[in-house]
């Protein structure tokens, strides 16, 4: 009787699954040429060309300007500073050192 018992809860189980569509097979073939056309290396130089400019030791100017700048560029990029991010904030970063 017991395993009778057992038999119901499983077979509500099964029929209640339902038959979803495995997902898509990416190929991964070509993930070197999509992130090269993505990542050519212009920010880095921009961003390079920008803090040079500045003698940087903590908490000076150049300092502060070349953070701020990396901050600002972090940003458009759809990250949150930490502070303000919220759980569903997946990219995030810190100012602290």
């Amino acid at each position: 009787m017991l395993k009778k018992g057992y038999l119901l809860p499983v077979l509500l189980l099964f029929i209640s699954c339902k038959n979803e569509k495995a997902a898509p097979v990416l190929n991964t073939s070509n993930y070197f040429e999509v992130l090269n056309e993505e990542f050519t290396g212009e920010l880095a130089y921009e961003t390079t060309s920008f803090v040079e400019k500045y003698w940087r030791v903590v908490g000076n100017t150049g300092f502060n300007k070349s953070v701020y700048k990396i901050a600002e560029e972090l940003e458009k990029l759809g990250f949150v500073k930490e502070d303000s991010a919220t759980s569903n904030d997946v990219l995030t970063y810190s100012e602290s050192s």
